[in-house]
């Protein structure tokens, strides 16, 4: 089963053989904004026919905290765990479907996160892109983490966006990465209902005004976007049959910094959702996102959808 938010490779594939996303598993942290990131999982599975997993982790400093305090041979584990599972009904009611998988578990939270995810054969996983601490400019430390690490696709969810996305953005710099980006967010384009912006960040070819070249001229200036447009509408054009009926406008968008152009674009557009391509692997196997991704993850005033590298 091919992983969800990743773009075909390779001339065998066809667009019927495309598969929907099947699970989605959301974190919560049950604050204000994991109920939104709820929110937005409940209805992302909804549309795509996907089944819907949730879970909250207890760390196990808590449990430790709390049995050093209570009377030898209480069983503190269970009352804790029992009265989560209780915050965690009220929590989802209303929000999720009724055969949505609850659990609770104690354990470090992007460890369990991820294993509970390849436990219920997650293709997404969904988190709040802040906690209980409150919203900042950006991700916060655990969902940047969650970014960097997982394998599969993560979606984090900005608090002041419990309503459909209305605007989403991709950022395209021709690489694979950002083609598997791209189709990541058509797909999700798709499931919301949304337009799509795909943007091309781009700095013009130098300017040499001590020694005029053919490069600073003004035609030439003007052929160099025209082919960067041609090459970014053929590539949206290319991905765009594999996914279906989503609209979408190409964007060109001059800056003299990736990362920084994408964060002013997407905040000058009002943009909810940006998708990111993520870069490479440490030396400990450790996924890591580029420089340009992390900056737009910690920066961007909005959700922001990481999709990892091809495993």
């Amino acid at each position: 089963m091919p992983p969800f938010f990743r773009p075909p490779t390779g001339s065998r594939y066809h667009p019927k053989a495309m598969e929907h996303l099947k699970s989605v598993l959301c974190a919560v942290d049950l604050s204000e904004c994991s109920k939104c990131a709820l929110e937005q999982a409940s209805r992302i599975a909804r549309r795509d026919g996907a089944t819907l997993a949730v879970l909250h982790v207890i760390e196990p400093r808590v449990l430790e905290d709390l049995e050093e305090m209570m009377p030898e041979g209480s069983d503190v584990r269970k009352g804790v765990l029992d009265g989560a599972m209780r915050e965690l009904e009220k929590f989802g009611a209303g929000v999720v479907p009724p055969n949505t998988k609850l659990e609770v578990v104690a354990g470090e939270p992007i460890d369990t996160i991820l294993a509970n995810a390849k436990e219920v054969a997650a293709q997404l996983i969904v988190i709040g892109a802040f906690g209980v601490t409150g919203a900042g400019r950006g991700a916060g430390s655990l969902a940047l983490k969650m970014a960097r690490k997982s394998p599969i696709s993560v979606l984090l969810v900005d608090g002041r966006h419990a309503a459909d996305f209305r605007a989403a953005m991709v950022g395209i710099d021709f690489s694979e990465e950002s083609t598997r980006a791209l189709f990541a967010a058509l797909h999700l384009a798709r499931i919301e209902r949304c337009p799509l912006h795909a943007v091309h960040v781009f700095a013009p070819p130098p300017l040499h005004y001590q020694a005029p070249t053919p490069q600073a001229s003004p035609t030439y200036q003007r052929q160099f976007q025209a082919a960067l447009r041609q090459r970014l509408e053929a590539l949206v054009a290319e991905q765009r049959k594999l996914v279906g009926d989503v609209q979408v406008t190409c964007e060109l968008y001059e800056h003299t910094s990736h990362g920084q152009g994408l964060i002013d674009y997407a905040t000058e557009r009002k943009i909810d959702v940006v998708v990111l391509g993520t870069l490479g692997r440490s030396n400990l196997k450790t996924l890591l996102l580029g420089s340009t991704a992390e900056r737009v993850v910690r920066e961007t005033p909005c959700s922001v959808l990481a999709v990892p590298p091809k495993a």
